[in-house]
C-alpha cells in the first residue's frame, strides 16, 4: 500500500511537470495499478519534460 502511494505521488509530480497531461488522473491511475500502472504511464507519457526546453 505504501508503494502504491509512493507511484501515485512519483506519476502526479511527472505528469504535472510535463504539463499537457492530467496528473490527478494518472495518479489515481497508478494508486489503484500500482507498479502495472507506472509501467503504462511511463510507457505513454511524453519523451521530454516541457520545463528541460
Amino acid at each position: 500500500c505504501v508503494i502504491d502511494i509512493i507511484i501515485a505521488w512519483w506519476i502526479y509530480n511527472d505528469a504535472k511537470e510535463r504539463d499537457n497531461m492530467d496528473e490527478k488522473v494518472w495518479a489515481i491511475i497508478g494508486f489503484f495499478l500500482g507498479i502495472i500502472g507506472l509501467i503504462i504511464y511511463i510507457l505513454l507519457r511524453d519523451k521530454e519534460s516541457t520545463s528541460s526546453t
